[in-house]
């Protein structure tokens, strides 16, 4: 089937989505920069509000703009431990969001400032009244405001850097922006609060005790400029205990500020649903982003519209019978399993290709062998041929009646863990002290058992667990893939919209295909290939976690599980291929 070229295609959609959602986001930057005026002048108002305003939500805007180009749904495996590091810090668009993170908020930090205590002097330069030479100092209360808000700039950098902030964390439950915001406020005000208090408090102990030195320090380098005293007269304020409190006060709030950013690009552009609703207006939607599945131009849309699809589809009966109408051509069903083959076939080749390191070369007067994967195969339409024992027949007894939905379930590595370093709203601060000191206390007794010299080493091992995520790893558009396919399953049978039967005439090729897939994906697991023994076998609790074979492996049994249920009348006809019997037999005798 050669689905018709539409009106417009679903990348336009999801551009005007996206630039939509982007303007409410800077929109909504700007109602709390507005907030954060008052709260620094209170009632005055001056020519410094604006340019406070200006300055704060054009820095959130570009904050937000590094974030959304950035954007993607998995972060990269690195084969060794060091080269995520090397590869954080080696990157020049990390320099450069680090230099506009330090540089902007010192610039905020210093207008928040010259508007929360307009009589504090935040010159560069002061004058010593009465000074027969009249020459000028170094302000070190000034150098204090800059050198905070340039501390405060890099730990904000260095913390979404570490974190990877730009891969985009699904959540489990969707739920209104607002919510989204109210759920993590709690855990930014906390970590706002944490990093302006911990700078704050070094910087303030360093002017105190080395206040000398930090003006020696710069007068080095502002003497080509101007002249001024090489020893300061008037010292640093460091006794105005309530300023040091206002001071807290600007740098946690500034920080809060930062980390909205984030947490705002969650909420609006994690779920980029709305797309549906934008193709589905004057024309049926369901083969546009077909097509936009099977020639996908762009990684993030193609993730979006798996999503999109899924959540949709169960909604729209003329989408439901779209699915499965069969006329001369191949109904819509046929080219999404051609979606589902190439999905699982992209996985499948990788593996194929760890295998082939093994193999010598063939002779050169060899005849090159025509290799074909079995899932791509098990696509082929069935021929009629005299078989032995070759279809599955099995009576089954006491099956259950009603359809279990597990269609609902999105399987990702930050849904599926609970993270134990964020705190809930509903935990009390004490008790995520606790957690976070007995934590750190068994990774420094795991880490004392190994061995300090053992540890570095590790940091720097090819390891065969690493090798295997590495793999892997793009594992979420299969995983979506595999769920719209279940969603399609239940949707045939619960709403009685396949009137032609098509997934039943096709339910031979999916279980070979999917069962193809499975046994490739043990295959590897169990017997890696042979040269995976040069690689490090690193500890477990050293070693990156290796999530994505559970993730596939039970979405695969989900679908198998949804299949058995669905059409258990049709499993004594099933033409099971013969590398797949048992595990057939197996997954029908846990039923």
């Amino acid at each position: 089937m050669t689905l018709g070229q539409p009106a417009f295609s679903f990348e336009e959609a999801y551009t005007s989505v996206f630039l939509r959602r982007a303007f409410y986001s800077s929109t909504t930057l700007l109602a709390w920069v507005l907030i954060c005026d008052r709260l620094f002048s209170f009632f005055d108002t001056s020519l410094r509000d604006l340019v406070f305003i200006g300055t704060f939500w054009g820095l959130l805007t570009l904050c937000l703009a590094f974030r959304l180009a950035a954007h993607q749904y998995e972060s990269t495996v690195h084969l060794r431990a060091a080269y995520k590091w090397l590869a954080l810090y080696a990157k020049w668009d990390h320099w450069i969001l680090m230099a506009t993170y330090s540089l902007g908020m010192m610039l905020v930090t210093h207008l928040a400032v010259s508007l929360a205590i307009p009589s504090w002097n935040l010159s560069l330069r002061i004058f010593i009244p009465n000074q027969r030479l009249d020459i000028p100092q170094l302000n070190l209360d000034a150098l204090f405001i800059w050198s905070l808000g340039s501390m405060l700039g890099k730990i904000v950098s260095w913390r979404r850097i570490l974190s990877e902030r730009w891969v985009i964390r699904p959540t489990a439950v969707r739920q209104p922006v607002a919510f989204h915001i109210k759920a993590n406020l709690m855990q930014i005000i906390t970590e706002a609060w944490t990093i302006s208090l911990f700078t704050l408090g070094t910087l303030w102990l360093v002017f105190m005790l080395f206040g000398g030195s930090v003006y020696s320090s710069m007068s080095q380098y502002t003497r080509y400029f101007f002249t001024i005293l090489e020893s300061p007269i008037i010292g640093f304020h460091w006794w105005h205990l309530f300023t040091l409190w206002r001071l807290l006060m600007i740098g946690s709030v500034l920080v809060f500020s930062f980390m909205l950013v984030d947490v705002l690009a969650d909420g609006m552009f994690a779920n980029m649903d709305q797309c549906i609703f934008e193709v589905h207006s004057g024309f049926n939607a369901l083969p546009l982003i077909i097509s936009s599945l099977a020639h996908p131009k762009n990684g993030l849309v193609k993730s979006t519209a798996l999503s999109a699809l899924t959540w949709w589809l169960p909604k729209s009966p003329q989408a439901q019978q779209l699915l499965f109408q069969s006329t001369y051509q191949d109904p819509p069903f046929v080219e999404f399993l051609k979606v589902v083959d190439k999905e699982l076939l992209a996985i499948s080749n990788r593996i194929k290709d760890e295998f082939k390191k093994d193999q010598k070369p063939a002779p050169a007067d060899a005849a090159p062998s025509d290799a074909t994967s079995a899932a791509s195969s098990a696509l082929q339409p069935p021929r009629i041929q005299l078989v032995d024992k070759n279809v599955y027949a099995r009576r089954r007894h006491g099956h259950a009646k009603g359809l279990d939905d597990r269609t609902g379930r999105l399987a990702s590595t930050w849904a599926a863990t609970a993270e134990k370093w964020v705190p809930s709203p509903d935990v009390p601060l004490r008790t995520y002290v606790l957690n976070v000191v007995a934590d750190t206390c068994a990774y420094i007794a795991d880490l004392t058992a190994i061995g300090p010299a053992k540890t570095i080493a590790l940091h720097f091992q090819h390891t065969k667990r690493r090798q295997m995520a590495h793999i892997l790893t793009p594992s979420l558009d299969t995983i979506r893939v595999l769920q719209l396919l279940q969603v399609v399953i239940a949707v045939s049978v619960l709403n009685h919209v396949d009137e032609n039967d098509v997934v039943r005439s096709n339910l031979t090729q999916v279980v070979n295909m999917l069962l193809a897939f499975e046994k490739q994906l043990d295959d590897y697991l169990k017997s890696p290939p042979a040269h995976y023994k040069l690689y490090a076998d690193a500890p477990a609790e050293s070693d990156i976690k290796l999530r994505q074979p559970a993730q596939l492996k039970r979405m695969l049994n989900d679908t198998f599980y949804l299949i058995t249920q669905c059409f258990p009348e049709d499993l004594e006809t099933l033409a099971v291929d013969e590398p797949y019997r048992d595990m057939w037999t197996t997954y029908l005798s846990q039923q």
